[in-house]
């Protein structure tokens, strides 16, 4: 999984969209981006998945705050339950939700 913000892209002690100029840290010049800030020693796979997410990540850029990665937002409660577990689903997987 990609560490990055998901409103702004951001990954850790960079900007994201919009790049110095809609940063809201203090100092424009040195934005310390998409970090977890758990404040203690997490696992490696630590907020690599929806089965050991990260409750406290906080961009710094744009200002979010949140679990990563986030649940989705309409799935069905045996997708919710596999992804928890650790499934992963195939490319180009669109989810049962979305079918008719």
């Amino acid at each position: 999984m990609n560490w990055a913000c998901p409103r702004c892209g951001a990954k850790a002690n960079e900007h994201g969209a919009g790049g110095a100029a809609k940063c809201k840290a203090g100092d424009r010049r040195h934005c310390q981006g998409f970090l977890c800030e758990c404040g203690v020693d997490t696992d490696d796979d630590h907020g690599e998945s929806l089965a050991t997410p990260c409750p406290n990540a906080c961009c710094y850029h744009c200002g979010w705050y949140g679990t990563f990665p986030a649940p989705p937002r309409k799935a069905k409660t045996w997708e919710k339950k596999a992804l928890v577990a650790g499934w992963t689903p195939p490319v180009g997987w669109e989810g049962a939700s979305n079918e008719s």
